[in-house]
């Protein structure tokens, strides 16, 4: 439970805190990949975001692919 309250105060000061994604959307993804997303590069990130925000579904292997590249 720690863990998730951390992830989630990184993502929200890292990149969360002026993203304009709708809840429904943020709901999918988890409080690690939200985390995580706040530690990539700027161009991973938006990638990252504009996958979250079709609504989808968007998890850390989503995320890992995005990274590679």
């Amino acid at each position: 439970m720690e863990e998730t309250r951390r992830d989630l105060a990184t993502a929200y000061e890292t990149w969360l805190s002026s993203a304009d994604i709708p809840q429904d959307a943020l709901s999918q993804v988890s409080a690690r990949t939200l985390a995580k997303i706040g530690k990539a590069e700027a161009g991973q990130r938006v990638k990252a975001i504009d996958a979250i925000k079709e609504g989808k579904g968007f998890s850390e292997g989503d995320l890992n692919k995005i990274l590679k590249k």
